[in-house]
């Protein structure tokens, strides 16, 4: 729906970066979206042209911390984000705007949970799901959000017959596919000013292990173009520095990026020109020495209870002397409590990384993931 101002009908933008977000992952920095009133000598329009806010929040992988300082990876609209649990859940305050509605809404691509075969619609999901792209600015979707037992993974096969049975082969939005006569989409007369673009997907992987030395890619397409309507000239492609932990031998960051201690410990390869708090760390704790003899070390409790989440804790016994050298407790990295997902409101994701959810028998549960 559009702005109306004065009387008459108003017309932004879409939002666009001014810079870069300086890291692919974690929501630790913000950076700064501006968008253009385009008839504003004649419809000024409502609401600020300038917006701040944190960037590139999904969780980092493993060796970093999921998220940036005391960020927490949190389920928000379907997705695992790091964010505060204040801010979960909350729309943007300022969508874009179309002067008219398309009459079925504009819907993004399928995104499957699982599927049982790669190409031609030869597959079958137990689940997907899509999302309304025009729904924020207030032009609702007509159908469905989420289907069961659909075919799935819709581009052609090279092996064996292209498509399979029910299904031919067509372009949708540029792309071929194959399709059913009856999914066909039909051409709006109603087109967004800019185009409706699809979500980011998510990064590639990165080909380097460290120091920021190789870069991971994210794409997206024009989700309009389908019903006939164009998306403007913003990119299509990002580029992002990826795995920043610093590297153990020999070069630590690759040129120009350099080292940086952050407040969680963790220290990270950064564009100089980042403005980043340098923290004083926290003095190790002192042990006294002493004579005595531990015991071996013994599984002693786990840090968590769902989503493969916990780490277990080791304990050892001092057995002679009057002191031992040494602490009587050890936080160990080997993964543990249980692989039920963790629910909402523990400030924990679903399933912990390295896990990931996948369905076993008839219920979702966290699997340790082999990389």
């Amino acid at each position: 729906m559009a702005n109306v101002a004065f009387g008459c009908i108003s017309q932004w933008t879409n939002w666009e970066k001014t810079v870069p977000c300086p890291d692919y992952c974690g929501g630790g920095f913000n950076v700064t979206y501006t968008r253009t009133c385009v008839n504003a000598s004649t419809c000024p329009c409502s609401g600020p042209s300038t917006i701040t806010k944190p960037c590139n929040k999904n969780v980092c992988k493993y060796p970093r911390n999921s998220c940036f300082g005391s960020l927490k990876a949190l389920a928000s609209n379907y997705d695992v984000v790091c964010t505060t649990a204040e801010v979960v859940n909350v729309t943007d305050p300022y969508p874009n705007t179309f002067p008219c509605c398309p009459p079925q809404g504009m819907w993004g691509s399928w995104i499957d949970a699982s599927c049982n075969d790669t190409c031609g619609g030869y597959g079958i999901t137990t689940s997907r799901k899509r999302f309304c792209l025009t729904e924020a600015a207030g032009c609702p979707c007509i159908g469905e959000a989420t289907q069961t037992s659909a075919s799935c993974n819709l581009l052609p096969c090279s092996d064996r017959p292209p498509c399979a049975s029910g299904f031919t082969l067509s372009v949708i939005g540029g792309v071929i596919v194959c399709s059913k006569n009856e999914t066909a989409i039909k051409t709006s007369t109603c087109c967004p000013p800019f185009g409706v673009w699809e979500m980011w997907s998510s990064w590639s992987a990165c080909p380097s292990l460290c120091g920021g030395c190789s870069q991971a890619t994210r794409t997206r397409s024009c989700a309009s173009e389908k019903y006939g309507c164009p998306c403007d000239n913003s990119t299509k492609t990002e580029t992002q520095e990826c795995n920043r932990n610093v590297c153990p031998s020999g070069t630590k960051c690759c040129s120009p990026l350099i080292p940086f201690t952050l407040s969680s410990g963790e220290v990270l390869c950064y564009p100089p020109t980042v403005n980043i708090t340098i923290p004083t760390t926290t003095p190790t704790p002192t042990t006294t020495v002493g004579t005595g003899t531990w015991s071996e070390w013994s599984v002693a409790s786990c840090t968590g209870t769902c989503g493969l989440c916990g780490r277990v804790i080791k304990k050892r016994v001092c057995q002679s002397g009057t002191t031992c050298t040494g602490e009587s407790q050890m936080n160990t990295t080997q993964i543990c409590g249980g692989p039920s997902l963790c629910p909402l409101g523990l400030g924990l994701p679903s399933c912990c990384e390295p896990s990931y959810r996948a369905i076993v028998g008839d219920q979702y549960q966290c699997i340790l993931s082999s990389k």
